[in-house]
């Protein structure tokens, strides 16, 4: 058993596989924009393909820069048009937490529903995708970058509070030879899963690896996702 399994009751005629994603749209994704789309294409028909992720995964999908947008909340992959999964534009500054913080809102209320149901269920996995670190917009007040990095905390403390037992956590930090990358040791106050990617760094995963994982993950539920974060590096 995998140490995020939920050894709860086993009613349900599927047992549910909670994914969700949130990932950064600020202005400096431009030039990774259609690498991510590509990928979740690819992400949503790997989950196709496999008789167990087909009809048992629910999958959450956050867009964030300064604003959250979900995208799609805890669906199953046949309500999907994958038109929902499409970056339509990159802009703006980054509020990880606000993000990080609905995402979890969400969480929450999906395993609510799994309980009320009495729908057996995995731990519910949530991925982080980002090429920057909190920060609000070129000359914002001082107060601004204050609230933003203080519901990064916020964000963070949960995240410890349910990584584990609750929920299974996981970053990309999205580097590059020029340019913004992601900040590792701000996303190391979230978990000490955060795995470095990249599209032209030599010795880095790909971005699409990543994003290969996160299906695996789901696919593979039962094995410790420790495990397979290692095969990937």
């Amino acid at each position: 058993m995998a140490w995020y399994d939920v050894p709860n009751k086993n009613y349900g005629p599927t047992k549910r596989i909670p994914v969700g994603i949130v990932c950064d749209i600020s202005s400096s994704m431009e030039d990774v924009r259609d690498i991510l789309n590509k990928s979740l294409v690819s992400l949503y028909n790997q989950l196709k393909e496999s008789k167990k992720t087909k009809k048992g995964v629910d999958l959450l999908l956050i867009f964030f820069n300064g604003e959250t947008e979900v995208r799609i909340n805890f669906e199953s992959l046949e309500t999907i048009d994958l038109d929902r999964m499409k970056i339509d534009r990159v802009y703006g500054y980054t509020d990880t937490g606000k993000a990080l913080l609905r995402a979890l809102s969400l969480v929450q209320q999906k395993k609510n529903e799994y309980k009320a149901k009495n729908q057996d269920y995995w731990q519910p996995l949530l991925f982080l995708i980002t090429d920057g670190y909190p920060c609000a917009w070129k000359g914002a007040p001082d107060e601004e970058y204050k609230k933003i990095n203080d519901t990064y905390k916020v964000a963070a403390e949960e995240i410890h509070r349910l990584d584990g037992e609750k929920l299974v956590f996981v970053s990309a930090g999205i580097q590059r030879n020029n340019g913004v990358s992601a900040n590792i040791k701000r996303l190391r106050e979230l978990s000490d899963r955060v795995i470095c990617v990249s599209e032209d760094i030599s010795g880095l995963k790909r971005i699409d690896d990543f994003i290969k994982l996160i299906g695996k993950t789901a696919i593979q539920a039962e094995t410790e996702i420790d495990e397979l974060i290692r095969e990937l590096m």
